[in-house]
């Protein structure tokens, strides 16, 4: 079933479907602190509005697949995507230092054959990986849902298991994650770069996020050593 909806969407609005069935990153509102910054209260505030302009549009799907850049939401969103660029990047810096003092022990995991395998074919994931990656010259639908690189990588991922797990599986993470929680570790490997991984155990997932740009792909994924 969900291989037939996804045959009818395009490609961002096959990304927000996944997006919407697939993501399970509720978990990582746990692992977050109560205090907001100023830009981060204003988003809020801003995303909230949103609800009153998508209420008027009948069919959303059909809306995200093809996007009427004339219409009102688009517009509202690409204005606040513009006038907020300068504080974004404070946003994200902050919410990657939340992440820094976590504890992950690598020598627990290996590389995954299948991920790291340079003969096989370049799947549809690599591709989105690719696309959803560089957000700049992504949707302004993308870009806003992003600012977050957090969320963006818990994305990227969602997006990955949806090509290379079963729904079945994906269904057991994503319920392991609701009662168990992963462990996310972020490091600065300059200015401009950081690492972010995921640990959910038996699988850790490592991205590479760069600031000036806003882009970010997932680099690694490693299975526990049996």
């Amino acid at each position: 079933m969900i291989k037939i909806i996804l045959k009818s969407v395009s490609r961002i609005g096959r990304i927000l479907l996944l997006i919407t069935i697939f993501l399970n990153t509720i978990t990582i509102l746990a692992q977050k602190t109560d205090k907001k910054s100023v830009f981060e209260t204003r988003l809020n505030e801003f995303r909230y509005s949103l609800y009153a302009t998508m209420d008027t549009i009948k069919d959303l799907n059909q809306f995200f697949s093809q996007p009427d850049t004339t219409h009102i939401l688009y517009k509202l969103i690409k204005e606040f995507v513009n006038e907020n660029k300068k504080l974004v990047t404070n946003y994200q810096k902050n919410e990657l230092k939340r992440f820094t003092k976590t504890s992950v022990n690598f020598d627990n995991f290996e590389k995954d054959s299948i991920f790291f395998d340079n003969n096989r074919p370049k799947s549809e994931f690599v591709q989105l990986n690719e696309f959803y990656g560089n957000l700049n010259k992504a949707s302004v639908f993308l870009q806003l849902m992003a600012f977050d690189p957090i969320y963006n990588a818990a994305m990227i991922k969602s997006i990955y298991l949806s090509h290379y797990q079963t729904v079945v599986d994906i269904g057991r993470s994503a319920l392991m994650d609701k009662i168990a929680l992963p462990k996310i570790k972020t490091l600065a490997v300059n200015k401009n770069t950081w690492k972010i991984w995921f640990d959910h155990y038996s699988s850790l997932y490592e991205f590479t996020y760069f600031l000036n740009g806003n882009t970010i792909q997932l680099t690694g994924v490693y299975l526990r050593k049996l």
